[in-house]
């Protein structure tokens, strides 16, 4: 007879079981009322990390929408820069930085895939033919992290990058 396994994690709770597949299936049915009828809290990512819930475009945030536009494609936010950083070598890492900052702010998008910055790039007119070379200074300062590999990779914001975002986007609303 095989061993029947199954794990689950939903918010702070977790099930797992390993045995006969009916006593395992039985069991989740349980978890899964317990979770229903509230005598589990789920909880929000970043309640469980004691922050304050994600800001996004419906809580009115005008000074980023000012800088960013954000449209609903295939069920998820695309979020492009309406404006581009000005010349200079640090112009293509720039609009890398304010993207991340506008995935993370407006998409709730902490992981970006490097499908979708890539895509993002083009669109805010800021093309790249190697995404990774555009973020090598952003890694090197420590600014943003990179994890994943091949078309499964994504790049996130360090807190440092967050507060350079903040400034650089800061920065390009004060010339607009």
């Amino acid at each position: 007879m095989e061993t029947y396994k199954l794990k689950v994690k939903v918010g702070e709770s977790e099930f797992e079981a390993e045995g006969p597949e009916e006593a395992v299936k039985a069991q989740f049915e349980a978890f899964k009322q317990m979770l229903e009828s509230g005598a589990v809290k789920v909880t929000a990512p970043h309640e469980r990390r004691g922050e304050h819930p994600p800001k996004n475009h419906e809580v009115g945030n005008e000074a980023l929408l000012k800088l960013y536009k954000i449209e609903e494609r295939n069920g998820r936010k695309d979020v492009t820069l309406r404006f581009t950083p000005q010349g200079g070598e640090r112009r293509v890492s720039t609009a890398l930085l304010l993207l991340l900052h506008g995935h993370r702010e407006l998409a709730d998008v902490e992981n970006v895939p490097v499908t979708t910055l890539s895509d993002a790039m083009e669109q805010s007119g800021v093309p790249v033919a190697r995404l990774d070379r555009a973020a090598a200074p952003l890694l090197r300062e420590g600014l943003a992290l990179r994890g994943g590999r091949s078309k499964g990779t994504w790049y996130r914001l360090t807190n440092q990058g967050t507060a350079r975002a903040q400034d650089d986007a800061r920065t390009l609303l004060e010339q607009i």
